[in-house]
């Protein structure tokens, strides 16, 4: 009731804090809340933000592990041409162990930024 009765307040302070340990500090000192209920306030107000952060850090890593996989592709591609066909198979071979594992990555970080709701383009 009342961080309810001061919401304007609270939602202000949340805003103001740093991180999510300075919100429920503020919370406890200006409010008397418990842990448990700094806690759960910084939370609800946080989440949003945070949220935001962690799909567009999703999406971000997710074109740069779009990007490696590409580099290591063009890589592969470019030493088949090389005169020394046990360097350039030896060399390709490396090349599609990274993108085997890297382009996964990327579809890892934009299904969870696709989760979060970031809409992504294409």
């Amino acid at each position: 009731k009342l961080a309810l009765d001061h919401l304007d307040e609270v939602i202000a302070l949340i805003r103001a804090s740093a991180d999510g340990q300075a919100a429920r500090d503020g919370l406890t000192a200006r409010f008397g809340f418990s842990e448990r209920q700094t806690q759960a306030i910084a939370q609800a107000g946080a989440t949003d933000r945070e949220a935001s952060l962690r799909a567009a850090d999703d999406y971000l890593m997710g074109l740069a592990h779009a990007f490696l996989a590409w580099a290591f592709a063009a890589s592969a591609r470019a030493a088949l041409g090389h005169p020394d066909a046990a360097w350039a198979q030896a060399k390709a071979a490396r090349m599609r162990y990274g993108v085997q594992w890297v382009l996964p990555q990327a579809q890892v970080h934009w299904a969870r930024a696709g989760d979060a709701g970031l809409v992504l383009p294409g």
